[in-house]
């Protein structure tokens, strides 16, 4: 009966809790000043202050005062006035109260004590003396349990932020914007820390590691027999790694103007087939504008790839092609559940030994995000890629739509799945006679769960299906693959 009424007081208290932040609209300070320290604390908080922390130097009650003064023995006689007080200063974050009360509330019965109230209470004593990866830990542990409260997400977002943890932040800030239940006060302090976050970038590195299982590494088709005497090689195997690694920097300028610079790079290595191994690096310096709400870049490049040639006669990584060439990013938000974004890239390729596919490519992308609740979010894209080489067989056209949805089950389960599908047709008749036509297909699911960490990395099981259809043969192929996929940025 008393975890009932712990969990209903928790929903109700973190619900009537965002009515009075109205009154933070009339805040004039600079958005650096709102930031210092532990946001979200003192300046606009509801007094509610029924039960005096206990403390052996706590003074007397004046006339008239309400407060009440009493003992820990005698609170763990009264566990609903403990939990009444814990309430008030988890919603208040005030963790020099919830220093007081929590060893007192752990000293109560299992069958009485909360794992919600007790993991939030851990999370505000561990941000409050400045142990932020051990608050993260415990926020997350509410949310995977409740994860409708939207107060624990937003000091989930500030402690991340004070960790900086910024562009885990930022998803959590951009998750609770598009509350609706919440009061127009805090969606302004919400684009203050997004907004801080955007001015004040520092450099983000990020890496993941993925186990590779591929039983069709050379995309053979099911039956080698392509007809008038023509067989192809059987699908070969492979198992190894793919590696990624990114490292970026934002410097910002006045009226909204910004600096950037990126670096990419990602490769596969497989211990019994190294003849596909295969790192593709990239550079780009550029810079753009941005506000609150919009933002717009444009990057130059230089990418190089090296690649071991699909051949046994040497499994050594050599230079197999370079490129330069220009992106253009832009975005958008629409409301606080819509946001939109659009991508363009043009680009001239050199194959060092293939000149048959030197060329150009031309490739452009949008995509639209819908996210109704901090919980879940849906999305959907066109892509259009456009390559010109040498030969005309080697040139094509490939269009794509794709969509996909993500949900935060509760519980700590977390789910993502992302269909596609692109017709790719190429200009002119290959060694077949007939000009290449391909139908792709691909469904990838994702599965984690927030309990499951080490070193901050969650690990995610992900299912992947591909399958391409052509009118030649040698190019229809499919492929199942299920593989564990680790990534970090920090």
């Amino acid at each position: 009966m008393m975890k009932k009424f712990i969990k209903w007081a928790m929903v109700l208290c973190c619900a009537v809790w965002l009515l009075p932040l109205a009154a933070a609209a009339d805040a004039p300070e600079a958005v650096q000043k709102q930031l210092n320290d532990r946001r979200v604390q003192d300046e606009h908080r509801p007094e509610v202050a029924p039960v005096a922390m206990p403390n052996a130097n706590t003074p007397a009650a004046a006339a008239g005062d309400t407060t009440l003064e009493i003992s820990p023995d005698e609170l763990l006689k009264r566990p609903d006035l403990l939990v009444r007080a814990m309430m008030a200063a988890l919603l208040q974050n005030r963790g020099e109260h919830i220093e007081i009360l929590l060893p007192i509330y752990r000293r109560l019965p299992d069958s009485v004590r909360e794992t919600v109230l007790e993991h939030w209470a851990a999370a505000v004593s561990a941000r409050y003396n400045g142990r932020y990866r051990q608050a993260v830990r415990h926020y997350r542990a509410v949310l995977s349990e409740q994860p409708e409260l939207l107060m624990v997400r937003l000091q989930l977002a500030a402690a991340l932020f004070e960790d900086k943890q910024f562009e885990a932040a930022e998803d959590q800030f951009r998750r609770l914007r598009s509350e609706s239940a919440l009061p127009d006060a805090l969606h302004a302090q919400i684009d203050q820390y997004l907004d801080a976050i955007r001015r004040g970038s520092p450099w983000q590195f990020g890496g993941g590691i993925t186990y590779l299982n591929d039983k069709n590494i050379n995309n053979a088709p099911k039956n080698p027999d392509l007809g008038n005497g023509f067989r192809t090689d059987p699908p070969e195997s492979g198992n190894g790694i793919a590696l990624s690694a990114n490292a970026a920097k934002k410097w910002i300028g006045g009226k909204g103007a910004f600096g950037e610079v990126r670096f990419d790079a990602n490769g596969k290595y497989f211990w019994n087939n190294k003849k596909y191994n295969e790192l593709t690096a990239r550079a780009s310096v550029g810079g753009g504008f941005q506000n609150a709400r919009s933002s717009i870049a444009l990057l130059p490049f230089f990418e190089h790839t090296w690649y071991a040639g699909g051949n046994k006669k040497n499994e050594k990584l050599k230079r197999f092609s370079h490129s330069s060439g220009v992106g253009v990013e832009a975005s958008h938000r629409l409301s606080p559940h819509w946001q939109g974004s659009v991508a363009a890239e043009y680009s001239r390729q050199h194959y060092r030994n293939r000149p048959h596919l030197n060329g150009r490519t031309l490739f452009a992308s949008t995509t639209v995000s819908y996210l109704p609740g901090a919980r879940q979010y849906w999305f959907g894209g066109l892509d259009h890629t456009r390559v010109r080489t040498r030969d005309r067989d080697d040139s094509y056209n490939r269009s794509g739509i794709r969509a996909g949805w993500g949900q935060e089950w509760g519980k700590g389960l977390s789910t993502r799945i992302t269909v596609n599908y692109a017709h790719k047709r190429y200009l002119a008749p290959n060694f077949f006679n007939s000009a290449q036509k391909n139908r792709e297909y691909g469904v990838q699911t994702a599965l984690w769960h927030r309990k499951i960490h080490w070193l901050g990395i969650t690990p995610r099981l992900i299912w992947s299906h591909q399958r391409n259809r052509s009118n030649q043969a040698l190019y229809n192929y499919q492929k199942n693959r299920l593989f564990i996929e680790a990534a970090k940025q920090f």
